[in-house]
């Protein structure tokens, strides 16, 4: 008996951990989520701040407001890269 429970909770545990999460996600679903995505990245605007050097990748998202990291200089296109001016 403890053998077959031990069998029994084996594949409960195999089954529920091979599952692909997106497996029963309709592709109107996927499709939706990949518009929101790149609505999102053409929104990002890459800054640098001349003071220090540092360059900022920042975004105002209506609905979660505004958003600001620190990314590296190099990984930024030249014509995507806005310099602030101090005045």
């Amino acid at each position: 008996m403890q053998k077959v429970i031990v069998v029994l909770i084996a594949f409960v545990l195999l089954t529920v951990s091979c599952t692909d999460p997106y497996r029963n996600e309709d592709v109107a679903t996927i499709e939706e989520k990949q518009k929101i995505a790149d609505e999102i990245i053409y929104k990002i605007t890459y800054i640098k701040d001349p003071r220090t050097g540092l360059c900022f990748a920042y975004i105002w998202i209506n609905q979660g407001g505004p958003s600001i990291t620190c990314v590296p200089e190099e990984t930024v296109p030249k014509e995507m890269l806005k310099t602030a001016v101090l005045r």
